[in-house]
């Protein structure tokens, strides 16, 4: 009885050192698991804290190099201030230059044109009144008939290079068939020479206009 007892504490004790080892077991296995992803979560951060080194190395380089520009542009403006007051003082020196002038040259321009407008009068008072003088009137009178005849000499120039083409064509060798023909041809040339001799007659009348004191009408155009 007491070894049959004995017995059943003994498997008791086994199965209870069974159960304790297993659970052992799992939870060695889960620690390990636990160590395991640890393991990778540390390696992660230890790969992030990297990378932050290796910017936080490129920002100090980046605020170095900032700070050396900045440096060389404190001492380039502490250079570079009095030249640049210099230019500002010269600057605001010509900008009233400027206005100055741009006032003298507005009175100046209204000055001209007063100056242009009461001349204008001036001439045109002279003018009415030269034009009653009996001499100016003559004057005029002459200057208009020079016009006219002016444009009759012109006329008869541009007949006459008609009338010497014509004459031109004439000088070849006629072939005439018949009388009827020849006076036909006859009757041009002979008013050819008859615009001729006007021409010549306004020619001469054209060269006799002159003013009083012997001076060619033309000149005044």
């Amino acid at each position: 009885m007491d070894n049959t007892n004995k017995l059943t504490n003994l498997d008791k004790i086994l199965l209870k050192l069974v159960f304790q080892v297993d659970q052992g077991s799992q939870r060695q296995k889960g620690v390990k698991e636990q160590i395991q992803i640890h393991s990778e979560n540390i390696q992660k951060k230890k790969e992030h804290i990297a990378d932050l080194l290796v910017k936080s190395r490129q920002l100090d380089d980046e605020i170095n190099r900032m700070q050396k520009i900045s440096t060389h542009t404190i001492q380039n403006y502490k250079v570079w201030k009095p030249t640049c007051l210099l230019l500002t003082q010269h600057e605001e020196n010509f900008e009233k230059q400027l206005v100055e002038q741009h006032a003298c040259t507005v009175r100046d321009k209204q000055l001209y044109q007063d100056y242009i407008k009461q001349y204008r009068d001036i001439l045109q008072q002279h003018q009415s009144q030269y034009s009653e003088f009996p001499q100016a009137k003559e004057y005029f009178k002459k200057k208009v008939e020079l016009e006219e005849i002016r444009c009759r000499v012109l006329d008869c120039t541009e007949q006459m290079k008609q009338k010497t083409e014509f004459l031109a064509e004439l000088l070849e060798p006629p072939s005439f068939g018949s009388l009827h023909e020849w006076a036909l041809e006859m009757y041009p040339l002979r008013y050819f020479f008859s615009a001729i001799f006007n021409w010549f007659r306004y020619r001469s009348a054209y060269d006799a206009v002159s003013c009083p004191c012997g001076v060619y009408l033309g000149s005044e155009q």
